[in-house]
């Protein structure tokens, strides 16, 4: 018997190595690189955030990911707001509606086979998702604002992920976190649009919190 385990990068090893047991043949579909199973922190001790997936590809090698479309970087200075747990950064808000805009009345307008691209605004922080889902709620065609962790497992034709960072100490917070900075650069079909300041992302530091925020940050 074969079978095909989806998401397998998201199940802990155990979960993935009881299949194995009842087939011949086992089929593991998912993002190494993807975030870890969530597990209570006793465990994280023992590793057992690690799936057989990423297991495996430790000891193997394979082909790397192929040119899925564009991607663009705009560099945005505006600084982020001071004092506050959830960041936010106004500016680089106001230059991800307009970027929006441009996307919903392009001509010729952006189609998928006779149908609106899906445009989806990805943000690192619960403040800017308030906020965009705001701004963006004028826009007449529908855009959907998401966490990074809230959209793991899910794609979109166009992606706009705005990082928020901007300060002059170059802290970046969770922004070093490797494997939720894959998911939010990978949903994109099509294109991908990153919003950011180039001087702190390029300097960027982790910060104190870093490691203990999570995707209600």
């Amino acid at each position: 018997m074969n079978i095909g385990l989806d998401e397998a990068s998201q199940q802990i090893e155990p979960s993935s190595l009881v299949p194995l047991v009842s087939c011949s043949k086992v089929i593991l579909v998912g993002d190494d690189v993807q975030l870890r199973p969530t597990v209570k922190q006793t465990a994280l001790v023992l590793d057992f955030d690690v799936s057989l997936t990423e297991c495996i590809l430790r000891c193997t090698t394979g082909s790397g990911a192929t040119d899925r479309g564009r991607a663009v970087f705009i560099d945005c200075e505006a600084r982020e707001a001071l004092r506050q747990a959830s960041k936010e950064n106004k500016g680089q808000a106001d230059l991800c509606v307009h970027i929006c805009k441009l996307l919903t009345t392009s001509v010729p307008p952006l189609t998928n086979h006779g149908a609106a691209h899906s445009i989806v605004v990805l943000k690192p922080y619960s403040r800017q998702v308030e906020l965009l889902n705001r701004m963006l709620s004028r826009i007449p065609q529908s855009i959907e604002v998401s966490s990074v962790d809230g959209f793991q497992r899910r794609e979109a034709d166009v992606v706009v992920f705005v990082t928020v960072r901007c300060n002059e100490h170059r802290n970046i917070g969770f922004l070093t976190d490797m494997r939720r900075m894959n998911v939010a650069l990978t949903r994109a079909r099509t294109t991908l649009i990153v919003v950011g300041n180039r001087a702190t992302l390029t300097e960027g530091t982790a910060g104190r919190k870093a490691r203990r925020c999570g995707s209600g940050c």
